[in-house]
């Protein structure tokens, strides 16, 4: 990733250039609602939420993370404090969304294969590029698996994604520092109450655990 660090409205312009590339794509033609979408949060933010692929109710209402899981996502975003900002987390102001796979799979995440996650791949490295962000949070196994093989971590003897999803703690969080950005993986909450045992763990994760990321982003980035 070699983007100047350069302004938001430079960057906004870039990741639409972007979107105008997924938008002309026709390798996936039963894929293509894709293109419906009207928003991505924020086109310039600096910290970027990665999610599998768009769910049914997000390609009818053009917008991200509207599902049984994203409305719980949402909720547990919004109870997290901005960390130089007094008020709450936004995900649609305060981050940048997309999915590893762009268009709705016929067969939902069953439809998410090597093959579709191939041509999509792509178009993830052109936002990443574009964005040049400080902090990416994937959410769900096959984003998280698509950044470690892409994006070596800068320090040895990480532990395994399942560690990795596991842990809240600050210092163990700082060894999940990838070299480009900073790397905090989630497991989707559709898992969460089976990953972790209760809904309460898991909504103490992500609430704790993103904001913990957050804060590291911001003190690296001073």
């Amino acid at each position: 990733m070699t983007v100047a660090n350069d302004g938001e409205e430079a960057r906004s312009v870039r990741v639409q250039d972007v979107h105008a590339s997924i938008a002309a794509c026709d390798r996936c033609p039963r894929m293509r609602p894709h293109r419906r979408f009207s928003t991505h949060g924020n086109l310039g933010a600096r910290w970027v939420m990665i999610g599998e692929a768009p769910s049914k109710e997000s390609i009818d209402r053009a917008k991200y993370w509207l599902g049984v899981s994203g409305r719980r996502l949402r909720r547990l975003v919004s109870s997290a404090t901005h960390p130089s900002e007094s008020r709450s987390l936004e995900l649609d102001r305060d981050f940048y969304l997309t999915d590893l796979v762009k268009c709705l799979p016929p067969r939902g995440k069953h439809g998410i294969t090597s093959a579709v996650i191939g041509v999509c791949g792509q178009f993830l490295t052109d936002e990443l590029e574009a964005l040049h962000p400080r902090l990416v949070v994937t959410v769900g196994a096959e984003p998280t698996k698509w950044i470690m093989d892409r994006y070596p971590p800068s320090h040895p003897g990480l532990g395994s994604i399942t560690d990795l999803h596991k842990t809240v703690d600050l210092d163990a969080w700082c060894a999940a520092t990838w070299g480009l950005f900073l790397l905090r993986p989630f497991v989707h909450p559709s898992w969460g109450n089976k990953y972790l045992g209760s809904w309460d763990a898991y909504e103490y994760l992500l609430r704790d655990g993103l904001a913990a990321a957050i804060r590291l982003a911001v003190q690296c980035s001073a």
